[in-house]
């Protein structure tokens, strides 16, 4: 039998000499070259986002003058000049876009061709806000932990009284219906069974806030909880208040329990309500998109990966400053009929996924609350 012929595999085309440029583009750390000039030369998008500026506005300005506003950045770029071959680094807030702060570590390296002729500067920016982030969940988890001690212990003494006492309570209530009218013991009656239920809630709330979480995690379409949610408190809605949706049909499911996530997206729709009660126009705008700025790697590895954003987003009167950093401890709140537990609880359970809540609040100037997810494993975008 004669062999089939050997065709040669086609080669493939070598990697273009001059795509550096794309490379330094797809990186997200931030990468600014400085040219002998002490000009920028080059950004890619990422420092852009950072500093807040494209190439094209930042033109010929020297790098002393792009970052003005951010001294600790000149003095490593100064240093790494004076140093001849040493690299510098450094952590620090860099002021970028609409003057916010974020945390970066900046590493400064000079740059020499093959005849080590001096060509410029390399600045590698590093957000180190996910960090932060992580560090401080450890750190609330570790507050957690301690008031878990205190709460079981107050609420295996608290709950047995207090169901004992909401007993006699009916009880009362029920012989005091039966008696001559009495109004007056009637309604006294009954605002002790709505206290002592409202205490009871608080007890079940500090338990979720500190007791083992047992999640039911498997693929769920974030829409479909969104949409089912909204269902309920679209009925609650104050007149002047309109509620829009935007929300990507392609996305994959997350990996999560439904119940726990519907509770989390329940409460920050009720909070944004809440903060909109009054407005003769306001709004609650509700997103979901791929989250292309957060990029993440925990330890589990099915918390690797992609991850999606849930985006809630009002036009309300926004959050103080000195009420942004506590917004989620426990008791915290700025309602007088709140109890300061919702967001601890829906920050604990959405950390239990794998994710992360941000907020971003100007007094005024509204809210906006970002619930970051990792999609579900080997499971595709919708066609």
């Amino acid at each position: 039998m004669a062999s089939r012929p050997q065709h040669p595999r086609p080669s493939q085309p070598p990697f273009p000499a001059n795509a550096w440029e794309h490379v330094l583009a797809s990186l997200e750390e931030g990468i600014v070259v400085i040219d002998r000039d002490q000009r920028i030369a080059f950004l890619n998008p990422t420092a852009a986002t950072l500093i807040g500026q494209s190439l094209a506005q930042i033109g010929q300005q020297p790098y002393s003058q792009v970052f003005a506003a951010n001294a600790w950045i000149v003095d490593i770029i100064e240093r790494t000049r004076n140093s001849s071959y040493s690299s510098t680094a450094g952590e620090g807030m860099i002021t970028g876009r609409l003057q916010r702060l974020k945390p970066v570590r900046a590493i400064c390296s000079p740059i020499f061709n093959d005849e080590v002729r001096f060509l410029g500067l390399s600045l590698v920016l590093h957000d180190l806000s996910y960090q932060k982030e992580l560090a401080e969940d450890a750190q609330r988890a570790d507050h957690l932990a301690q008031l878990g001690v205190v709460v079981a212990g107050l609420a295996h003494e608290i709950k047995n009284p207090l169901a004992g006492i909401r007993g006699a309570a009916q009880l009362l209530h029920s012989r005091l219906s039966s008696a001559p009218a009495n109004q007056t013991a009637d309604e006294y009656t009954t605002a002790m069974i709505r206290e002592i239920d409202r205490l009871g809630a608080l007890l079940e709330q500090l338990m979720q806030l500190t007791a083992p979480l047992r999640l039911d995690r498997r693929p769920i379409n974030v829409h479909k909880v969104l949409s089912d949610v909204l269902l309920l408190e679209r009925e609650t809605v104050s007149p002047g208040v309109e509620i829009r949706t935007h929300f990507d049909p392609s996305l994959p499911d997350v990996l999560g329990d439904e119940a726990s996530l519907a509770q989390v997206f329940r409460n920050l729709i009720k909070n944004s309500l809440q903060a909109l009660n009054g407005c003769s126009h306001g709004s609650l705008s509700l997103s979901t998109r791929m989250a292309t700025d957060f990029h993440l790697v925990r330890g589990e590895p099915e918390q690797r990966g992609r991850f999606l954003s849930i985006d809630f987003a009002d036009n309300g009167p926004g959050i103080a400053a000195e009420h942004l950093s506590q917004l989620f401890t426990p008791f915290f709140t700025t309602k007088s009929q709140g109890t300061g537990l919702g967001l601890p609880v829906s920050q604990r359970i959405i950390a239990q996924h794998g994710g992360i809540i941000r907020v971003e609040s100007e007094f005024g100037q509204g809210a906006h609350f970002q619930v970051y997810l990792p999609i579900s494993p080997h499971t595709g975008e919708r066609g």
